[in-house]
C-alpha cells in the first residue's frame, strides 16, 4: 500500500483496490467493535478493498482502454481533503471543485488544492439515496451522474445504512447495463468536463482521483 501527501492535504492512500472498494474511514467506522486503542486511531484516507457483493446487474470489471473517463479503468488518488461534502461539481474550467455540506459551501482549485473561504449557509437537504436494487430498474430517472462521453455514469445508492457509488456502463438499456466499479461510503461524485479528474466525497471528506 503506497501513500503520499501534498502541501495542503494530509497523507492519503494512492492505490486502487480494484472493482470493489470501501472508503477507509467508513471501514474503520463499521469496525468500531475493536478495542479502545483502535477506536482512537485515525485511518489514512483512501479506498480499501472489500469483498464482492451481489448486485442485480452483470459486472464487467475495470476497462483497459485509455479513452474512458477516470474510474472506469485503474485510478489513483492524488488528493484527500478532510472537509465533508454531500454534493460535488466541477466548474467548466475543470480546475475548481465545489462541495456542499449541510451548513457550508466550499471550493478548491486543482492542482494546488488551495481552499477558498467557506461560505456558511444552510443547504437544501440531500434526498436519501435509493436502495441499490434500483440498478436493475428500466428507468433510472435523474439518478445517473453521467460521465463525459455519455457512456458511463455514477449512481449514488444505498447499501443498508451506508451510501455507495455504483459506476455503470449505461449501454442501450437495462439489457446491456453493466457494473464497472463499486465503492461503499461515497455519497457524491463528479467528473471534470474532460473526464480526467473524478472526485468522490461523503461526511468523511473528499478524494480526487486521476487515471492510474
Amino acid at each position: 500500500m503506497s501513500t503520499r501527501r501534498n502541501a495542503n492535504t494530509p497523507p492519503f492512500i494512492v492505490d486502487d483496490p480494484g472493482s470493489w472498494g470501501m472508503i477507509a474511514q467508513v471501514q474503520r467506522a463499521i469496525g468500531g467493535q475493536m478495542g479502545a486503542h483502535h477506536r482512537r486511531h485515525v485511518p489514512i484516507p483512501g479506498i480499501l478493498m472489500m469483498p464482492q457483493r451481489a448486485v442485480p446487474i452483470p459486472t464487467s470489471g475495470l476497462s483497459t482502454s485509455e479513452s474512458t473517463p477516470v474510474g472506469v479503468g485503474r485510478l489513483k488518488v492524488v488528493a484527500a481533503l478532510p472537509d465533508p461534502a454531500d454534493r460535488l461539481r466541477f466548474a467548466d474550467d475543470g480546475k475548481t471543485l465545489y462541495g456542499e455540506s449541510p451548513r457550508a459551501k466550499r471550493s478548491w482549485t486543482f492542482p494546488s488544492l488551495t481552499p477558498a473561504p467557506v461560505i456558511a449557509e444552510e443547504q437544501a437537504p440531500v434526498p436519501v439515496p435509493p436502495l441499490f436494487e434500483i440498478l436493475a430498474d428500466d428507468d433510472l430517472g435523474d439518478l445517473p451522474i453521467v460521465a463525459p462521453g455519455g457512456e458511463y455514469a455514477a449512481l449514488i445508492v444505498r447499501d443498508g445504512r451506508l451510501p455507495a457509488m455504483a459506476l455503470v456502463r449505461l449501454g442501450s438499456g437495462l439489457e446491456t447495463r453493466e457494473l464497472v466499479r463499486w465503492i461503499t461510503g461515497v455519497a457524491a461524485a463528479a467528473w471534470s468536463p474532460d473526464g480526467r479528474l473524478f472526485a468522490l466525497s461523503g461526511d468523511w471528506g473528499v478524494l480526487i482521483t486521476v487515471e492510474g
